[in-house]
């Protein structure tokens, strides 16, 4: 009935999958396995890294092509480039970084910055966040329901609290109002801490600290649906604190996690 000559039939039958065939059907599970556990947030590269940590070392376009297969397409975000501006700062603003974000040890250089996480209940909220150019680690932040200079002085010193006095410490912030308010500067006083700014109208200055906040918004924020600012309170410090800092692989890192490259240091 359907043409199929009985020799082809039997042939076919019979025919076990190649050993090619059969790593693939495991591979298969196993970067499946990943890419969920990650939700979605690993592409080729990263689930790549993963396997090799684990001792299975193939190559990234093997894991590209069985992701195809599968219709495992991970959460994609704009790369952030640095790009130079013309604007000066305000006299005693004073940019030191100079977009240079290499640190040679962790407390060296400290970035910080607002953003804002909409929710169904509360409106917008806001989380500030202080990352150690280091290690990339968020090393403090704040979750409140008002944009006003508490909200940076709590991440800052959550971030002294948790890391001890930094010595020789560069800070970096934008010119916002938070930011050059007498009670973020009286944070400083006595310590060994300088405060560095961006130019005016230039994120460039801030990038790593920005292009965590589209990583934040696109592997976390924007697929979700916070009920309420306490469910969005929760869900931001798995992301952080149980994903990001701790689980997640970082490029720049050499695909090692922000607590395991600080570890590393330590250790040696």
């Amino acid at each position: 009935m359907l043409e199929v000559n009985r020799s082809t039939y039997y042939k076919n039958k019979n025919t076990k999958p190649s050993l090619r065939e059969q790593q693939n059907l495991a591979l298969s599970k196993t970067i499946e396995d990943i890419f969920h556990e990650n939700k979605g947030r690993y592409g080729s590269i990263r689930i790549t890294k993963c396997l090799a940590k684990t001792g299975v070392r193939i190559s990234q376009k093997r894991v590209l092509k069985l992701m195809r297969g599968m219709g495992l397409r991970c959460i994609h975000r704009k790369k952030y480039r640095p790009q130079s501006s013309k604007y000066k700062p305000p006299e005693g603003k004073e940019n030191l970084l100079m977009q240079n974000f290499t640190a040679n040890r962790p407390n060296e250089k400290w970035l910080t910055d607002i953003t804002y996480i909409d929710t169904q209940k509360n409106g917008w909220t806001y989380l500030a966040l202080v990352i150690d150019l280091f290690s990339r680690m968020i090393v403090g932040y704040a979750y409140k329901l008002n944009m006003d200079s508490t909200l940076v002085v709590e991440a800052v010193n959550t971030a002294i609290m948790r890391r001890g006095t930094p010595n020789e410490l560069i800070i970096h912030t934008d010119l916002g109002s938070q930011y050059t308010s007498d009670d973020f500067e009286k944070l400083f006083v006595g310590i060994p801490i300088r405060h560095s700014y961006s130019k005016k109208a230039c994120p460039y200055d801030n990038s790593p600290m920005e292009s965590f906040n589209a990583t934040l918004k696109k592997e976390e924020v924007y697929t979700t649906i916070y009920a309420d600012y306490d469910t969005a309170r929760l869900k931001l410090f798995e992301y952080i604190e149980g994903y990001y800092n701790r689980n997640r692989l970082h490029s720049s890192l050499n695909y090692e996690t922000p607590h395991d490259f600080e570890s590393y240091y330590y250790d040696t």
